[in-house]
């Protein structure tokens, strides 16, 4: 691992919003991206962060943060949606996760990284 650079893992299934928040987050650390929550699932254990969309075709962003709880990984992760006052979203607040609602500014994204790898 690279101490000045943190690995993100990012999973959004809109093709080219994760293009272009590939781009932003590859100024600061290394990214592997995937379209899918099951197809990113191998590689958490390798992350410094977790970006995760909410709203996923078949594993949802909150069902894979139950599964990376279930299996004892500790990420710390930022939540991406463009759902506002869902029950998914809901829980991910109570659970203290944090979350940028679309759309938001790549600096906002940025920020919100470098602020959950130096915690």
């Amino acid at each position: 691992m690279n101490p000045e650079r943190p690995k993100i893992l990012l999973v959004e299934d809109d093709q080219s919003l994760r293009e272009l928040f590939v781009l932003a987050l590859e100024r600061i650390g290394e990214v592997q991206a995937f379209s899918r929550a099951v197809q990113a699932l191998p590689h958490v254990a390798q992350a410094d962060v977790l970006v995760t969309d909410l709203a996923l075709p078949g594993m949802t962003g909150l069902e894979l943060l139950d599964h990376l709880e279930a299996g004892g990984f500790r990420v710390p992760t930022l939540v991406i949606t463009a759902h506002e006052g869902c029950p998914m979203m809901d829980e991910v607040l109570r659970r203290g996760i944090p979350i940028l609602k679309k759309p938001f500014r790549l600096q906002h994204l940025l920020g919100a990284i470098r602020h959950l790898w130096a915690s």
